[in-house]
């Protein structure tokens, strides 16, 4: 296992700044996600670990061994890009088999590693076929199977899922994190794409305007937001003002408040609630979605508006908008926003 450090690394193109002061350690076998919207500078980020971009500043180092300044194939980094880049005149077996060739290895020794990596990606089958002859996934799959068949100590995947659809792109996250998993290879995965960082990573970093936001596992990052960036980013945040909290849920501080809409409860006079839940709030409802298993409603409460997620019940009608109903807010859920 390969750990990789990034110490105050920057990053400019003529006056601007695409990121800087970057500062992460990765550990052996970790599955690290670089989290942000567009034009964060995570993509970068990436190509400037895999050599593909020159730093301005800063150090790389992977094992404790500095490759700031190393070529990108003196690097042992794999990288998998969003658009396959495949040969289009090479068979599956052929592209899979290209690294290997490269590095000049006997013809029994690349079939048996080709062999044993198209079982892993499950391409067995296809290993005479043309990429123009694949789907969107099949191919992802092979450009994988391509950085992996050269035993990277670390893997980049660059939004490798964003061109697929929502069902084969579920999918095929979940094949990516079980192979490395069982390959315990330290990974760093790029997306803008909020469920799949929560979904496949040990830690998320959230990336915005070319600097790390906060750092954390997908729980603590969901759960606890270190600033107004991430409790808007991460889900459906509400995030009020200290006034807003003030008039709402009588909080007293100097900070926002962030709640999540899933801590935010249709009151029912069956039932005994904590004390650490908010006094009854009388709302009117602006709006509804309903999202399978979940209804989202966007309500206001003397002025503020809010998002909340109730549990779409068999036997519970969707609320109509205009119609007024009864919340309560978990206040232990509630956080406190320092920035």
């Amino acid at each position: 296992m390969h750990s990789v450090v990034i110490n105050q690394l920057e990053k400019r193109y003529d006056q601007k700044t695409v990121f800087y002061d970057i500062n992460l350690s990765i550990e052996g076998g970790e599955f690290l996600t670089l989290l942000g919207p567009s034009g964060c500078g995570k993509s970068t980020l990436l190509r400037c670990l895999a050599g593909l971009t020159e730093v301005d500043h800063g150090q790389i180092s992977l094992s404790n061994e500095d490759i700031t300044n190393f070529a990108p194939q003196k690097r042992g980094i794999g990288m998998v890009f969003q658009s396959y880049a495949l040969f289009p005149n090479l068979t599956v077996w052929e592209n899979i088999a290209f690294g290997l060739r490269i590095q000049k290895l006997d013809e029994a020794n690349i079939k048996e590693k080709v062999t044993r990596i198209l079982e892993l990606v499950e391409l067995t089958g296809y290993k005479s076929r043309y990429p123009a002859a694949l789907s969107g996934g099949q191919r992802q799959r092979v450009a994988l199977a391509r950085s992996l068949v050269v035993e990277p100590k670390v893997l980049l995947l660059d939004e490798p899922l964003s061109a697929l659809d929502a069902r084969i792109r579920k999918h095929l996250r979940r094949q990516i994190r079980a192979i490395q998993q069982e390959l315990n290879l330290t990974t760093i995965f790029v997306t803008h794409d909020q469920e799949e960082a929560l979904t496949m990573s040990d830690r998320i970093a959230l990336m915005n305007a070319g600097q790390i936001m906060q750092c954390d596992t997908p729980e603590r990052l969901y759960t606890e937001p270190a600033n107004h960036f991430a409790a808007t980013f991460m889900g459906q945040y509400n995030v009020l003002t200290s006034q807003q909290a003030q008039q709402l849920l009588g909080i007293s501080t100097q900070h926002e408040v962030a709640i999540r809409p899933e801590s935010i409860y249709l009151y029912e006079a069956s039932r005994q609630y904590p004390e650490y839940f908010s006094q009854k709030l009388s709302a009117t409802v602006l709006s509804h979605q309903l999202l399978g298993t979940i209804i989202r409603y966007e309500v206001t409460i003397n002025n503020i508006q809010l998002t909340v997620d109730l549990l779409n019940r068999h036997a519970q009608r969707l609320i109509e908008p205009g119609k007024e109903l009864l919340l309560l807010v978990d206040k232990s859920a509630i956080r406190y926003l320092k920035e």
